[in-house]
């Protein structure tokens, strides 16, 4: 296969994405006690619909995306987005998305994307039904 993969042009900002997937999906696999003994980077496993998510993935999120985003092209961020969106929506971390992530992606999103990316996740924080839980 190794004589083929100049066939496939990945863009230059792959590794990076690559590795900011495997340590924000790594630490869901050690905090639900299935830690392996190999390194983030070897095993990138897709957990979206299987874990919870954790206020640690976001702070893992907020210390990757600094030197990410300016990389990342529109396809590359649609790509981050679907791995961050779950994060802006479960009740356990997205006070905590919004104050560490929004930020960084409003500026890169532009004022109406952001608008349609976080209109409803923004509106919900003030949800006085969930803001009991806080």
């Amino acid at each position: 296969m190794q004589p083929h993969l100049d066939l496939f042009p990945f863009p230059s900002y792959f590794t990076a994405l690559h590795e900011f997937l495997a340590a924000f999906y790594h630490s869901v696999r050690k905090t639900n006690g299935n830690t392996h003994k190999s390194k983030p980077q070897e095993c990138l496993t897709f957990l979206r619909n299987e874990a919870g998510y954790t206020v640690e993935q976001v702070d893992i999120a907020a210390s990757f995306l600094p030197n990410l985003l300016p990389i990342v092209d529109d396809e590359g961020l649609k790509l981050l987005l679907y791995h961050l969106d779950p994060l802006f929506a479960c009740l356990e971390t997205r006070l905590h998305a919004c104050t560490q992530l929004f930020d960084m992606l409003a500026q890169v999103l532009g004022p109406k994307n952001t608008v349609k990316t976080f209109l409803k996740c923004l509106l919900s924080l003030f949800d006085s039904h969930v803001l009991e839980m806080y």
